[in-house]
């Protein structure tokens, strides 16, 4: 029975200080999503806003360049972890800002920074 307890107290406190790392792995982030995720909704976003501003200017659709690269230029790592609120803000943003310019100049401005943390504050 001491030798249960004793992995079991072993077992929990690897979990409490590793608690990052083994949620990162297993993708149970909460408020968080993956770079490749965050990737996709963002570039798609931008190639959204650029077909319907184009067919709105020119009366036909099309796509720039920059909006294929989008998640590049918001500074994206598919293997890093971001905040949702962070991706969400940055894709309200190429929404507004895409009417005026391009889909992808748009998310150049948002410069989302990878977060690790388990929980937000």
């Amino acid at each position: 029975m001491k030798k249960i307890t004793s992995v079991l107290l072993l077992a929990f406190s690897m979990f409490a200080f590793n608690n990052c790392l083994l949620f990162n792995m297993l993708s149970l982030n909460p408020g968080h999503e993956k770079g490749s995720v965050a990737s996709g909704r963002i570039t798609d976003a931008a190639i959204k806003q650029d077909l319907i501003s184009y067919a709105v200017y020119t009366g036909r659709p099309g796509v720039s360049i920059l909006s294929i690269i989008a998640d590049d230029l918001a500074g994206i790592e598919p293997g890093k972890y971001y905040k949702t609120k962070e991706v969400d803000a940055c894709i309200s943003e190429i929404n507004s800002l895409g009417w005026v310019i391009s889909g992808g100049l748009a998310a150049a401005t948002c410069h989302i920074q990878p977060d690790n943390i388990l929980l937000d504050p």
